[in-house]
């Protein structure tokens, strides 16, 4: 059964290498150019990887030789140093958008989901540094106004919009918590309340006296005759 399952993950593997484009850190620039990308980091003994596979390689014949969408997948066992780039710290990891500044997506992982994303996301050009012609005037002055900066200027920029980012996560990830609390609070006092009343009313006797006499009433008995 052992070698049985090994030739099938042998088997499997070798069909999604047949359908899908392995990026590496040598052919990104390459195969990416033009493209929008949706690329999946994964570690091949992850469980969580092997169920996400089928699905992301149905989505990936569904795009095969598009014009603009390029679906790939990262080894991150053998592309070490690549995947290390792009802080990847769970398998599956996702990036999709524009290979120059990709994004990552965290949305449902099943069939249906990711491909209604990719075409609702990735089928049209979108605008980059290396793809200006299908930029607004608003955003070729946008690109402009970061050109004319130093690095260190835009790296400060950065830092400061993923400190504003981590703020906000931050304070999102306390106010569910706090809310977690409110709901947990509530459920003890609810349940507090409900097991005094019925210690107070002695309601399960109440409803145990009221099953039989409803019993007997249907026999045509009376407690006295118990």
């Amino acid at each position: 059964p052992t070698q049985q399952r090994t030739i099938c993950l042998l088997l499997a593997a070798s069909l999604v290498a047949a359908n899908m484009l392995d990026v590496t850190e040598e052919n990104y620039d390459t195969i990416t150019a033009g493209k929008n990308v949706f690329i999946m980091f994964y570690e091949p003994g992850s469980e969580s990887c092997k169920r996400i596979l089928p699905d992301f390689e149905k989505m990936a014949i569904d795009f095969k030789d598009h014009d603009v969408v390029l679906i790939g997948q990262v080894d991150c066992a053998s592309e070490t140093v690549f995947c290390e780039d792009f802080d990847i710290k769970l398998y599956p990891t996702f990036y999709f958008g524009d290979p120059s500044a990709p994004e990552v997506y965290d949305g449902e992982r099943d069939y249906e989901s990711m491909i209604n994303f990719a075409e609702e996301n990735l089928t049209q050009e979108l605008c980059s540094v290396n793809n200006i012609d299908v930029c607004s005037p608003e955003q070729k002055k946008v690109i402009d106004e970061f050109k004319q900066k130093s690095p260190k200027e835009l790296d400060d920029m950065a830092d400061e919009i993923e400190r504003q980012a981590k703020l906000d996560e931050d304070a999102f990830e306390k106010a569910v918590q706090e809310l977690q609390d409110q709901y947990k609070n509530l459920v003890d006092d609810y349940n507090d309340k409900i097991e005094k009343l019925n210690q107070q009313t002695h309601y399960r006797l109440l409803k145990s006296v009221t099953l039989l006499k409803e019993s007997l009433q249907e026999q045509g008995k009376t407690f006295e005759e118990l």
